[in-house]
């Protein structure tokens, strides 16, 4: 099973690196696909998209997870799940 990993508090925080770095350790694919920053309470939130001008989107590594594919993505939190489901990650994922 694909598993996106993804939050509104941004690739940086502790939070998500600790969920991944367990979720690494079991059998199934995990995608990690977050905000390049920190969008507390704005979890919801897509913002405005322009066809023309996507999203900025930067490979990162998580400590202790490099081999899991990790993107911060220059946009709000939903953005990235949407994001993630059309594709632009790979397969979508299943969870």
């Amino acid at each position: 099973m694909k598993i996106l990993v993804t939050n509104d508090d941004g690739i940086e925080s502790p939070g998500i690196h600790s969920l991944v770095r367990h979720l690494a350790a079991t059998a199934h694919e995990v995608v990690v696909v977050a905000p390049d920053r920190d969008w507390s309470g704005s979890g919801a939130a897509l913002g405005e998209f322009d066809v023309d001008r996507p999203l900025p989107v930067q490979r990162v590594e998580i400590p202790g997870s490099e081999t899991v594919p990790s993107w911060a993505l220059a946009g709000p939190p939903a953005a990235t799940v949407v994001a993630a489901l059309l594709g632009a990650f790979g397969t979508p994922p299943d969870l």
